[in-house]
């Protein structure tokens, strides 16, 4: 086994394709499949199953995926460490965002970050709350930014903001009063959620409230966009922060009203995992995606507190 055939190996478990690997690697389909051959044979183990329309990963090759990422997040801190003794911000840095920093301070990292370290590579990856964490356990991620992130062992976590949430909806569903509104009541309304578990913990972090909240789900959603477009459709209400929702507030045909009794508010935190020593790259990247969020609340373009 190399770390050749290894990034072969990720090649094509990240895109399902022999073709789409030798594309990315620029090596000819029928070398990129004996070295795979090479490295079943000699773990004694099918990674992939072969299909008419792609590959798709064995068990082992979901095992053998996860020590990969691992192997080259170690590689990339043994390069990140020794260009950090000449004092030079190098290496890969990826970071999950959610939807809500994404379009707060996603533009501005990359410009910032392309401008202050031309030796730097960073990713930026979109995702839920709940996948940002996900793959950072997994290793495809080094940073991310987590909303309410249950206490971990594996887990560091600095808080960079609160939000306060609000029931949004059309008037019919959440009333046309601009006085706040109980969560009880809110409770009793039909909700539309961003997928239910983890995912759902982003907007209520308290366990018995959540609850309360799912059981009213009335859809199920997977982005925010298609949880947009839900409310304009008059489908059920959502409990989200000004910053999320700010476009779909601009639309006349919803309202939205403070939750009381209890308010309903969530924290915005700086996650990595405790295992890792994060690297000169790392720190770097994280002092910057701080100091945007800060910067983000204190121009009033965050709805947000910032953290004490």
């Amino acid at each position: 086994m190399n770390l050749k055939q290894l990034h072969y190996f990720e090649a094509i478990y990240e895109s399902g394709s022999v073709s789409a690997a030798s594309q990315r690697h620029n090596i000819a389909q029928s070398a990129l499949s004996y070295q795979i051959a090479n490295l079943e044979e000699e773990l004694g183990v099918r990674l992939f199953e072969r299909r008419p329309r792609g590959m798709a990963p064995t068990v082992e090759g979901d095992r053998l995926y996860e020590h990969v990422r691992r192997i080259f997040l170690a590689v990339d801190n043994a390069r990140s460490d020794l260009l950090a003794r000449s004092g030079t911000v190098a290496g890969n840095v990826t970071v999950g965002l959610p939807y809500t920093a994404l379009e707060m301070i996603g533009l501005q990292l990359a410009e910032r970050a392309a401008a202050a370290f031309p030796n730097l590579q960073l990713w930026i990856a979109e995702s839920l709350s709940s996948q940002a964490l996900s793959s950072l356990r997994r290793g495809s991620v080094d940073l991310a930014l987590l909303y309410n992130p249950a206490a971990a062992a594996d887990l560091r976590t600095t808080q960079l903001l609160t939000e306060e949430m609000l029931c949004i909806g059309k008037p019919e569903i959440v009333g046309t009063s601009g006085a706040p509104i109980d969560f009880d009541d809110v409770a009793k309304l039909p909700q539309l959620l961003l997928r239910h578990g983890d995912a759902a913990r982003a907007i209520v972090e308290d366990p018995v409230l959540l609850r309360r909240i799912v059981r009213k789900s009335r859809i199920e959603l997977i982005s925010t966009n298609m949880l947009k477009q839900a409310l304009v459709k008059g489908f059920g209400c959502a409990i989200g922060p000004r910053a999320t929702l700010d476009s779909v507030l601009r639309d006349p045909s919803l309202h939205a009203r403070r939750i009381t009794r209890p308010v309903i508010r969530r924290r915005l935190c700086l996650a990595w995992l405790a295992e890792r020593s994060l690297g000169r790259a790392e720190v770097a990247v994280a002092d910057l995606m701080t100091e945007l969020v800060a910067d983000a609340v204190a121009a009033g373009r965050w709805d947000a507190t910032p953290a004490v």
